[in-house]
């Protein structure tokens, strides 16, 4: 059968026929395959607020299942980057459906991220090849960071804040 990185996961219908017959004339129902898997997904974070993924209509859960966000690449591609987050980690494994990454104190906001899954990666692995699955996008919404700004007692002080 190959392997699926996409589609909907759920039950399909396993069929058999003659040899030289047509499906039409000759299917037998012989069982049901179930695609375990995520539905769609989208992460949207704002920077100092919890950042959680979750999916849409995931059939089965592990308790190996896990996301991990990369900044650059594709999932199941071992040359992607992992996303640089301040104060969380780009991997998260599953609770009732939902990944909760943390609080997210730094990153590049505006930036499209891409959300990989999967069914059984190694603990905290940031591997993108054991994620071989794209379940959506990640946004992350805040203030550009600024680093030092200085300004001088006395003086008009200025500070744009985009973003």
């Amino acid at each position: 059968l190959g392997t699926a990185t996409a589609g909907a996961p759920g039950p399909v219908e396993l069929c058999w026929a003659v040899a030289g017959g047509s499906a039409q004339q000759h299917v037998v129902l012989i069982g049901e395959l179930v695609v375990r898997g995520p539905g769609s997904a989208i992460m949207f974070c704002v920077l100092g607020a919890v950042c959680d993924v979750e999916l849409h209509q995931a059939v089965g859960e592990s308790p190996a299942t896990r996301v991990l966000v990369l900044a650059e690449g594709r999932c199941g591609d071992s040359r992607a980057a992992a996303a640089q987050l301040g104060g969380v980690e780009p991997v998260a494994e599953a609770t009732d459906g939902r990944f909760t990454l943390g609080v997210v104190t730094a990153g590049t906001p505006a930036t499209t991220y891409r959300v990989c899954w999967a069914w059984d990666a190694p603990a905290g692995s940031l591997d993108a090849a054991d994620y071989g699955v794209e379940v959506g996008p990640g946004i992350l919404a805040g203030p550009e960071q600024l680093g030092d700004v200085h300004c001088t007692m006395g003086r008009s002080c200025s500070v744009e804040v985009r973003g």
